[in-house]
């Protein structure tokens, strides 16, 4: 049962700065709060030793975060896959991550073909690493080895084709063409 000396005020006081410290604004934060207390009013009689209530608590708390995060990745890469349809360019920082990830294509076609395959299959074609891993008769840490490399390489073309500003959160919001030297691909 929940402990007799916890209320919900108290939680919240708890718990809020450690989800606001690891979310991109208060809005998210009351996202993450809502869930937290979703979750433990529907899962506080599985625990069974009171003591460990705040450690129950911080480990609820730090996979909702992590799920907010996956589903943000997700709807991001949606966005990156559709980019290349969306040549629209407008003030908004979506409009300019969509532009920019409209170069990503050229930019991939540069890579080594084992990390271009890796990339292509992984990131654009949504397959996991162990599903392209057996497609491409490796071992699954060998596809993920390839993927985190290709993605390095790409991020270097790119970083060698545009400038970019990064919000707080290390998400582009701008991007400016360099020009010169392999930036008339995009």
């Amino acid at each position: 049962m929940f402990p007799r000396d916890s209320n919900w005020s108290a939680i919240a006081d708890r718990m809020r700065p450690f989800v606001r410290k690891r979310v991109r604004c208060d809005a998210d934060a009351d996202d993450v709060m809502q869930e937290l207390f979703l979750r433990i009013t529907s899962g506080i009689q599985a625990l069974e030793n009171d003591d460990r209530l705040d450690a129950w608590l911080y480990q609820i708390a730090r996979n909702l975060i992590t799920d907010r995060f996956r589903r943000e990745q997700r709807a991001s890469d949606a966005v990156t896959s559709l980019a290349e349809s969306a040549h629209e360019a407008d003030d908004c920082p979506e409009a300019a991550v969509r532009d920019l990830a409209g170069c990503l294509t050229p930019l991939v076609q540069q890579l080594a073909p084992t990390y271009r395959a890796a990339v292509t299959l992984v990131e654009l074609d949504g397959l996991s690493n162990r599903t392209a891993a057996q497609q491409a008769g490796i071992s699954e840490a060998g596809m993920k080895s390839r993927v985190q490399r290709g993605r390095a390489m790409l991020r270097g073309l790119l970083e060698a084709c545009c400038r970019m500003e990064r919000d707080r959160t290390g998400a582009v919001s701008a991007y400016e063409k360099r020009g010169g030297d392999g930036c008339d691909i995009c």
